[in-house]
């Protein structure tokens, strides 16, 4: 049987488990069932899901990558005093050209500023918005993780849907490495000397569980399918794309699929002179969680979610 080719990511109408309702339908209706069907058939196929009516407001979202903007622009000598640190902590700046995604490639044409709670280093005189913003838009996000975490345990029929949950139950304190990221990819001027193979963003996959993404209206992102070429994955209003991580394609034998994805830099000129941004929410399972195949096989290793991240945090940081 010829394997099937994914051309699109679907998109999937979260309503019934968004955050704007307080409590959600129970596992066994049928709408809940739906839902966690085609989620989980979407991280099968393509490992990508646009999620619309998922409850976190789009003007929310905005006002946190205006902030963000407002940062990004400070001189670099002041972005350097919340740089992240080599070591330990994973939360603030990275500069331009700090991280390489792929390997292969020179290093990626962007900037970051990555969020952990309760942390100290935010630019509370420069920009008193920035922290209770952010960290407002981080409990969010940890909530509507858990709510499609969830929505994989109901759609994978696990004996208890709430073991994933469980086990990213310390999002949000030093027990859990969870973090929320903004992205800043600065404009590309005709005159700006770009190294040989250098993009936005290399190819990689996400090394988590899953991650939520919100893009800015000039999109970028492209995904990798595991059968055809990249295809765009272009914004769409009022959605969510949320995707699977390497630690859940490994807790699920390989039945979900981590996707490689990238930003490359435009070639139309009139884009590629504008400033990009995003921001995304990678969640974890917690620091001792051990991650072993779900069904028993053992197709990979176990590994605790810390020990993992820590080592690819290694292959991708440059100091």
């Amino acid at each position: 049987m010829e394997n099937k080719k994914v051309v699109s990511i679907p998109v999937v109408d979260f309503c019934v488990m968004g955050l704007h309702n307080d409590e959600v339908a129970s596992d066994s209706d049928e709408r809940v069932q739906e839902i966690a069907s085609q989620v989980c058939e979407a991280f099968k196929d393509i490992g990508f899901v646009y999620l619309k009516n998922h409850g976190i407001p789009e003007d929310e979202v905005n006002r946190v990558r205006q902030i963000a903007d407002e940062f990004f622009l400070l001189p670099v000598e002041e972005k350097q005093k919340y740089a992240r640190a080599v070591h330990g902590s994973n939360h603030g700046w990275t500069a331009l050209e700090r991280e390489r995604t792929n390997p292969a490639r020179p290093a990626d044409l962007k900037e970051a500023f990555n969020i952990e709670m309760n942390k100290k280093k935010w630019p509370t005189t420069t920009i008193p918005s920035m922290k209770p913003s952010f960290e407002e838009l981080f409990q969010k996000c940890a909530q509507l993780s858990f709510r499609i975490l969830k929505t994989i345990g109901i759609g994978l029929k696990m004996q208890n849907p709430e073991f994933l949950v469980k086990a990213h139950e310390n999002i949000g304190n030093s027990a859990n490495p969870t973090a929320m990221r903004v992205l800043f990819y600065p404009p590309i001027p005709n005159d700006y000397v770009v190294k040989k193979d250098q993009v936005r963003c290399g190819e990689h996959s996400d090394y988590g569980s899953i991650t939520l993404l919100f893009q800015d209206e000039l999109g970028g992102l492209q995904v990798l399918p595991v059968h055809g070429d990249y295809i765009s994955a272009p914004t769409l209003p009022g959605c969510v794309i949320v995707n699977i991580g390497d630690l859940m394609q490994r807790w699920t034998a390989d039945q979900f699929i981590a996707t490689k994805h990238r930003v490359l830099i435009p070639d139309d000129e009139s884009i590629r002179i504008l400033p990009r941004s995003s921001m995304a929410f990678f969640a974890f399972p917690d620091g001792d969680t051990v991650v072993e195949c779900l069904d028993g096989s053992n197709k990979y290793p176990a590994v605790t979610g810390q020990d993992y991240l820590e080592q690819k945090f290694s292959d991708t940081y440059k100091y």
